[in-house]
């Protein structure tokens, strides 16, 4: 069992992804890229099976497709449509083809690439149980592929 998979909890998960939004909320108010690198609501120290769990808001102005990541796996959150959206970008990682349950495919707004979706959502309908259990799911297969 991952180290990943003990710790973050559907409770942790959960808790700290609505943190996530509210904040992105804020910064697509402001403009502004706010907010810790570090997942509201989980522990002190979030690094995990060699990688920190880490919040991207952008570089100086708040991005367009916010998203929490561990390695490669990013759930994004589009603020301006309410779309949640868990994936890999498509064309950086070679042997994305050997994950299963990749669902679609979608085009982030400030990505010059697609990603590669294993769910979708809105922020009003998320399944906090659906979407951990496919984040775990997926990064315990990420390690076993060796993606990062």
């Amino acid at each position: 069992m991952s180290k990943l998979r003990q710790y973050v909890t559907l409770e942790k998960f959960e808790r700290a992804y609505k943190e996530f939004m509210k904040q992105a909320e804020k910064n697509a108010v402001s403009g502004k890229s706010e907010g810790t690198k570090t997942p509201f609501g989980f522990w002190d120290n979030n690094y995990f099976d060699g990688a920190h769990m880490l919040n991207q808001y952008g570089y100086g102005a708040a991005s367009k497709a916010p998203h929490i990541n561990w390695w490669v796996l990013s759930i994004y959150y589009i603020v301006e449509t309410g779309d949640v959206v868990m994936g890999i970008e498509e064309d950086r990682y070679s042997h994305l083809k050997e994950l299963p349950g990749i669902i679609g495919y979608v085009q982030m707004e400030n990505k010059k690439m697609r990603v590669a979706s294993f769910y979708e959502s809105t922020k009003d309908n998320i399944d906090y149980e659906i979407i951990w259990t496919r984040f775990i799911d997926i990064s315990e297969k990420i390690m076993e592929l060796g993606l990062y």
